[in-house]
């Protein structure tokens, strides 16, 4: 008899899918990921919905991806929910200027049909020991 799948280990696959379609910029698998009703706080405290979030990080074209990097991932159920916790360390080029990030984010995943939806996230910027710059200008 065949183990049920572990949760956890769909959705930590899930969400290196999710940046890796995030680098690649592939606007078709990023939506697919999201789910219809999604919600993300940026670390700047603005709340896109799913349509903003496309906008601003996939579709922007004066966007290109370096990386978008998990670590530190852990995976807890919270009713039919599950919430993912994860450091994200981001470089990014946007409209000319290259940007690095590192990013404390929460997200909430949801069973459908084909499988896991991210309903809501949130970033909080985060220094690294002795810094107290949120995200800085790397190049110009």
């Amino acid at each position: 008899m065949n183990a049920a799948p572990d949760p956890s280990a769909e959705i930590t696959r899930c969400a290196h899918e999710f940046s890796d379609a995030l680098v690649r910029q592939d606007q078709a698998a990023v939506a697919a990921m999201l789910s219809e009703k999604f919600a993300y706080m940026t670390a700047s405290g603005q709340v896109l919905d799913r349509a903003g979030f496309l906008q601003r990080f996939v579709s922007a074209p004066g966007v290109r991806w370096e990386r978008h990097q998990l670590d530190r991932i852990t995976v807890k159920p919270l009713g039919s929910y599950f919430v993912l916790t994860c450091r994200v360390h981001n470089a990014a080029w946007v409209d000319g200027t290259r940007l690095a990030a590192r990013l404390s984010s929460t997200y909430l995943y949801a069973r459908v049909d084909s499988g896991w939806q991210c309903v809501a996230g949130h970033a909080r910027s985060f220094p690294a020991t002795g810094e107290t710059v949120e995200s800085e200008v790397v190049e110009r």
